[in-house]
Parts: structure tokens; C-alpha cells; sequence
């Protein structure tokens, strides 16, 4: 019975790291440490380059970072006492992903409001069809947009799911440029396509 559940557990140790890392190459993790300062953990499932960067809500960013170590996880308490009351959005870059902490400071405390994982897009096009999978980790509501310029000739809304998949097929279109715009309360991707 011991044996069974010493088993039991070295697989839950095993599966617990292995479905977090799952869900993307990173993931951010923020909390408040007193003082106007705050620990962040940033979790990297391989050896990838990393961003990071701090955005106060005049979209100005007061601070940013490289990380190019090979280590797999990066701990630190950042000391936010230099940045005065307001709300601000910690952003993690890998690759085609993000992973977003918004903060605000309120009279030398930090409080943590809300953390997003985003990745980008997958685009693909056959000639005037155009074809797109997004996993949507904030489960957000997401709208599709096609302009001619500046006039929107297509809307559609996506309800909240996690696997969203959206294809257009724009053989109707006259030739001519096109973007397609897929956006949601925070991100807006934009893409290019030339109809024929």
C-alpha cells in the first residue's frame, strides 16, 4: 500500500509540472510583497529567450529586461518604490507568446488585479482563403474584421471558447489590398492579404 502510494504520488509530481508547461513555453506568476514591492516568478519549460517589461498607463514603459540565462526559472522581488500611484502591466515575451500581469499601485502597496496568458495566432492562407487557430487562455470574446482601407465591409463576434477557428474565403472580393483584424478588450492582430 505504501509502494502504491509513493507511486501514486511521484506521477502526480510528474503530471502536475508537465500540464502547466503544457499550456505554453512560460508562464508568469506576481504577487504583492509589501513595501511597493512585489515577487515575480517567471517559469520557463526550455532554455528561450525572455522579455520582460513594465507599462504604466500612459502605455510608457519604466522598465524592461532581457533575460538570456539558460536557467529555467527566474525568481525575483522587484522594488516598484520609484513608480508613483497608478496601474501598470508587467509583460512576459517568448516566441509567440505573453503572459501579462496587471498591477496597480495605491499609497506604497502593490495589489495584483489580474494575469493573462496570450499567445498569437496561427495564420494560413490558400490562395484567397484565409484560415486562422487561436487558443484563447483568457477565454475572452473576440471579434473578426475585414476593412478595405479604412471601410469595414465584415464583422463578425466570437463567443468565449479556448479553441477558436475562423476561416474566409474572399474570392468575392474585387482585387485588390485587405486587412483582417482579429481583437478582443487588449490585443488587436492585423494582417495583411492581398486578394487577386
Amino acid at each position: 500500500m505504501k509502494t502504491m502510494k509513493t507511486t501514486i504520488m511521484a506521477i502526480a509530481v510528474f503530471l502536475v509540472p508537465a500540464f502547466a508547461y503544457a499550456s505554453g513555453n512560460v508562464s508568469l506568476n506576481m504577487k504583492s510583497a509589501g513595501n511597493e514591492s512585489a515577487f515575480v516568478e517567471i517559469l520557463k519549460s526550455s532554455e528561450t529567450e525572455v522579455e520582460v517589461d513594465v507599462i504604466n498607463d500612459r502605455n510608457e514603459v519604466v522598465f524592461y529586461k532581457k533575460l538570456t540565462d539558460p536557467i529555467a526559472n527566474y525568481q525575483r522581488k522587484y522594488d516598484f518604490s520609484g513608480l508613483e500611484d497608478g496601474k501598470y502591466r508587467l509583460s512576459v515575451y517568448s516566441g509567440n507568446e505573453t503572459n501579462e500581469a496587471w498591477f496597480k499601485i495605491e499609497r506604497g502597496e502593490v495589489y495584483v488585479e489580474d494575469t493573462r496568458k496570450i499567445r498569437e495566432p496561427h495564420i494560413k492562407t490558400e490562395g484567397n482563403m484565409w484560415m486562422m487557430s487561436f487558443l484563447n487562455f483568457p477565454m475572452e470574446a473576440m471579434d473578426l474584421y475585414v476593412y478595405d482601407g479604412t471601410f469595414q465591409m465584415y464583422h463578425k463576434k466570437i463567443e468565449p471558447e479556448f479553441a477558436v477557428h475562423e476561416g474566409l474565403d474572399l474570392s468575392n472580393l474585387i482585387p485588390g489590398e485587405y486587412q483582417i483584424v482579429f481583437a478582443n478588450e487588449y490585443n488587436n492582430y492585423t494582417y495583411e492579404i492581398t486578394v487577386n
